[in-house]
């Protein structure tokens, strides 16, 4: 959670970040509700942060992301019998359904957003909200090591046994 004063605000709070560990692996709860907690913490200590440093401006209480859990009604509602056909699922789907619409098309605005030139005639920097990039997985190149040479001594040895041998006839 970054400082929505971005411009005039000088707050350090890092955007995203983890506790140190092993990565997380799927079906680890426990691992999972550990992440989770943290960004919670980060989220409140970045919140407290924002208020500390802008004492005078509001701000609108932290609230969760996700969305409200289903009601008794609306999982009786996809409970099919057999007598149901999967059209008379109910309203809620629907909603969802829009829902999703609406949020996917503020997503591809903001995605298509871009930070504009000081200069008009040069055209935009690049987008506003770059999506983030992972760090590829390439193989690591290495020159190839130094070939070692080997001392005199070993090169006599050497010498010494090839002459020991006899061709064969």
């Amino acid at each position: 959670m970054a400082c929505p004063t971005a411009g005039s605000c000088t707050c350090a709070t890092p955007t995203r970040s983890r506790p140190p560990g092993p990565p997380r692996y799927v079906g680890d709860e426990l691992r999972q509700a550990r992440a989770a907690a943290w960004d919670a913490r980060l989220a409140v200590a970045a919140d407290a942060e924002l208020r500390r440093r802008h004492p005078g401006q509001h701000f609108a209480p932290l609230r969760s992301a996700e969305p409200e859990p289903a009601t008794g009604t609306q999982r009786a509602e996809l409970t099919l019998t057999p007598d149901q056909s999967p059209g008379e699922i109910g309203q809620w789907i629907k909603e969802l359904a829009a829902g999703h619409r609406a949020f996917a098309s503020r997503l591809a605005d903001r995605q298509s957003q871009t930070v504009p030139s000081e200069d008009p005639d040069y055209g935009d920097l690049g987008p506003a909200f770059p999506a983030p990039t992972r760090p590829g997985r390439a193989p690591i190149l290495q020159p190839p090591k130094p070939e070692i040479q080997p001392s005199l001594r070993i090169l006599e040895r050497v010498m010494d046994r090839d002459a020991d041998w006899e061709p064969a006839d």
